[in-house]
């Protein structure tokens, strides 16, 4: 039985789309896929709307001013070579997308995670979180980098994290290709976290905030550059892990307050690759 499917839309409106899983046909590809090996046939996707696989195999997450919805206990994998994306995006509780070597590209403003993002890397290629617009992190989900990216190609996206947010592993928040540094404008409520032992975590920031906590555990590095307002927030290098306060010429960390600790033989000190 096929799952039901919520569609509200107008004609000059963005749709709303309720996804309840993929029922294509038993052969087809994972979602987004350029294409499905059968000819001439007309499958119900993911998102309850109709088309042809040879004339419209793109962008299925859907548009950029949709809301879109995973309900609770659903795990989404976005595969393919295809770029989804969405404006405002919910997770609910239980729920899961995973990012193996895709981008998804959120529009926003607002993200609202009760369930877990899942972002990695599959051989040279990263799974991808990519900011087109400002966005408030919401709700009491988890959002695993793994060594995966949360980037910007635009300089000084406002990000806000709320106090129920988890930002843990390695990758990069912010970026900076081939030099050139797009910090986020990052407001940390919540808990960012480095925990990869192999790979540090990076976060590019342009005046940024930390109301709570950021820190490294286990045998990870942590790595902070830009300006930070920590007059409210606590940095920690735990365990064996460390903390570097970004020293590139260009982009130095510069802290301002707050609290700076370490425990067991973790440690703080100024240092870039």
């Amino acid at each position: 039985t096929l799952l039901a499917i919520l569609l509200l839309a107008t004609p000059s409106v963005a749709q709303n789309f309720t996804w309840n899983g993929w029922f294509g046909p038993p052969e087809s590809p994972p979602l987004w896929s350029g294409s499905w090996p059968s000819e001439g046939n007309n499958y119900t996707n993911g998102w309850g709307n109709i088309w042809h696989y040879s004339d419209d195999p793109t962008n299925q997450f859907p548009e950029s001013d949709s809301w879109v919805l995973i309900p609770a206990g659903m795990d989404v994998v976005v595969g393919g070579q295809y770029q989804p994306l969405c404006g405002d995006l919910t997770i609910e509780p239980g729920a899961t997308v995973s990012l193996p070597f895709s981008q998804l590209s959120i529009f926003g403003p607002n993200l609202n995670n009760n369930g877990l993002i899942h972002a990695t890397r599959y051989t040279a290629t990263y799974g991808t979180i990519d900011l087109n617009g400002d966005l408030d992190i919401s709700g009491n989900g988890e959002i695993n980098l793994g060594d995966g990216r949360f980037t910007s190609w635009a300089t000084e996206r406002a990000v806000t994290v709320g106090s129920g947010q988890l930002i843990h592993g390695a990758g990069g928040f912010g970026w900076e290709p081939y030099g050139n540094y797009h910090g986020i404008a990052l407001t940390n409520n919540g808990v960012i976290r480095a925990t990869n032992a192999t790979s540090s975590f990076s976060i590019f920031a342009t005046n940024a905030t930390n109301n709570n906590l950021l820190e490294s555990t286990g045998e990870a590095t942590l790595i902070l550059y830009g300006n930070w307002d920590n007059s409210a927030g606590e940095i920690i290098a735990k365990d064996e892990s460390e903390v570097w306060l970004g020293s590139f010429p260009d982009h130095p960390c510069q802290l301002d307050g707050g609290i700076l600790r370490t425990t067991g033989s973790g440690e703080i000190l100024p240092k870039s690759y």
